[in-house]
């Protein structure tokens, strides 16, 4: 079975999802869902190997992502 890859730009930045893994790419930055007790529900931002941000949809990191970029 092939596993697609979908892809989303959010203020000009590219996203590209892993359907495989479940996680959004960009550059240095990644989002897939939080695995914290109580947030499974919602949506973590990683720049590197650092958590930067949790919310409830990933459009809503991808934003933030974009605000960190363009700064």
């Amino acid at each position: 079975m092939v596993t697609a890859t979908k892809t989303r730009t959010i203020d000009g930045l590219k996203w590209e999802c892993s359907e495989a893994e479940g996680l959004w790419f960009c550059g240095d930055f990644r989002i897939g869902r939080c695995d914290r007790r109580g947030r499974r529900s919602e949506w973590e931002l990683f720049q590197g190997n650092s958590s930067v941000w949790l919310a409830k949809t990933c459009t809503e990191l991808m934003e933030i992502a974009a605000r960190r970029i363009q700064g």
